[in-house]
């Protein structure tokens, strides 16, 4: 593979990875904003967090442990981003990823 179509490759890589965190800021976002995301319980509709910033009760763990997981996603996908940009860092030093 020639040095170009490395760096396309390890660019390409780093937008779907910047895309991904993204994503996954904008759905941590919902989770702690007023009405930003509801779940459907039997057949009534909550929303985590209500109009005056509260978290609706009974709701309390299941936003703390959303948040949780999003927030390891995150911290992942910040740690793959960080690898990416160290490749792309050694590809421009040598001219080849090690």
């Amino acid at each position: 593979m020639t040095y170009q179509e490395q760096m396309k490759n390890i660019a390409e890589q780093i937008i779907s990875q910047c895309s991904a965190l993204y994503r996954l800021e904008e759905n941590r976002n919902d989770w702690v904003k007023p009405e930003g995301h509801s779940l459907m319980i039997g057949s009534n509709h909550y929303y985590a967090v209500r109009k005056d910033g509260s978290v609706t009760p009974g709701l309390e763990a299941v936003q703390a442990e959303m948040l949780k997981l999003i927030d390891n996603q995150i911290f992942k996908a910040n740690s793959k981003l960080e690898g990416l940009r160290f490749q792309m860092i050694q590809l421009g030093k040598t001219g080849a990823i090690q």
